[in-house]
């Protein structure tokens, strides 16, 4: 997908689990952002471009995500 944002815009990201979850962790472009629990937001500045967004849970399941960023 490809998104046209506001330049300084954060994303908010968030992930659907199963009921066995407590926490997940988040990377933006393969880079550590940070755990929360799983009913929380956490708020991410993307790069232009290209961007990976990541979830692992605390079981060790993942899933990922790829957006193409256009600044205006």
């Amino acid at each position: 997908k490809e998104y046209l944002m506001e330049r300084d815009t954060q994303l908010k990201l968030q992930c659907l689990t199963d009921a066995d979850v407590s926490e997940v962790y988040w990377y933006l472009n393969n880079r550590f952002i940070r755990k929360s629990a799983t009913k929380d937001n956490v708020f991410v500045t993307p790069q232009s471009g290209s961007n990976k967004i990541s979830c692992t849970d605390d079981k060790g399941r993942s899933a990922h995500a790829e957006i193409s960023v256009v600044f205006y």
